[in-house]
C-alpha cells in the first residue's frame, strides 16, 4: 500500500513538474515511481537482449499506475531520455519508406511503448478478479489508457517522421496516417477505444479518443465521435 501510495505522489509531482517546464525533474519522478512499482508490486520477465517480455503482479491497479508513469513520458522532450553522450549524435536521421525519421524520438517511444504491456496485463488481471459492473466500468477504464497510450506512440512517431516542419513534408498526425508504422498505432488506438464504449458507451474520453485516432482516415466518424463525447 504504501510503494502504491509514493508512486501515485511521484505520478502526481512528475505532472506538475512538465507544467512548470522541469523536464528532467519530471523525468527523473516517473523513473523513482516506476521503480517504486517494479521494486514492490510487479514483476518483469526481460528476454536476453535486454527487452520486455511481460509484467506479473497480483495488483490489477498497480500495473495500471505503472501504464500511467509511462504514459506521461510522451509529454517530455525527447531529449530528456538520453544520455550526453547519445545527445551529441541525437540529430542521426533513416529513411523509412521514403520518408525522413528523426531517430532522436527512439528511446522515447520505447519509454511510452513499456506502458502498453502494463494495460494489457491489468486489462486482463481485472477481468480475472471483478464481476459485474465493476468489471465492466474498469476494464473500459483501463481499455480507455490503452488506447490513449497507443495514441501517444502514433503522435511521437509522427515527430519522428518530421511532422511539423512545413516545405515538402507531410505536416501532421492525420496526413502521415498511412505510414506503415503510425497506421497501425493508430488502428490499435481505435480497437482499443471502441472496446471501451463497447464495455461502458458513457465514458467521454473514449469517444474523443476515437475521434483523434480516425482523424485521418475518417474525418465524418471522427466528426461524430467527438459529438458523442
Amino acid at each position: 500500500m504504501a510503494a502504491y501510495g509514493r508512486a501515485s505522489c511521484l505520478l502526481a509531482f512528475a505532472k506538475r513538474s512538465a507544467a512548470e517546464g522541469k523536464s528532467g525533474l519530471a523525468y527523473n519522478e516517473l523513473l523513482q515511481g516506476i521503480s517504486c512499482i517494479l521494486d514492490n508490486l510487479v514483476s518483469e520477465e526481460i528476454s536476453l537482449d535486454g527487452s520486455l517480455l511481460s509484467y506479473s503482479s497480483e495488483f490489477g491497479c498497480a500495473l495500471k499506475l505503472l501504464g500511467d508513469l509511462f504514459s506521461l513520458g510522451a509529454i517530455l522532450p525527447p531529449d530528456v531520455f538520453k544520455s550526453k553522450r547519445e545527445k551529441l549524435s541525437s540529430q542521426k536521421e533513416n529513411i523509412v519508406e521514403n520518408e525522413v525519421r528523426n531517430n532522436l524520438y527512439d528511446e522515447q517511444i520505447a519509454f511510452v511503448a513499456k506502458g502498453e504491456a502494463a494495460y494489457e496485463t491489468s486489462s486482463s488481471l481485472i477481468s480475472a478478479q471483478l464481476l459485474g459492473d465493476e468489471e465492466r466500468i474498469a476494464t473500459a477504464a483501463i481499455a480507455c489508457d490503452l488506447g490513449t497510450n497507443h495514441l501517444l506512440q502514433a503522435r511521437l512517431l509522427s515527430s519522428s517522421f518530421t511532422e511539423g516542419s512545413g516545405g515538402l513534408t507531410q505536416t501532421s498526425l492525420n496526413d502521415m496516417s498511412k505510414i506503415s508504422e503510425i497506421e497501425d498505432k493508430l488502428k490499435k488506438s481505435s480497437n482499443s477505444f471502441r472496446a471501451a464504449i463497447s464495455a461502458n458507451e458513457v465514458v467521454a474520453p473514449a469517444w474523443c479518443g476515437l475521434g483523434c485516432a480516425l482523424s485521418g482516415t475518417d474525418p465524418l466518424l471522427a466528426q461524430h465521435c467527438f459529438s458523442r463525447s
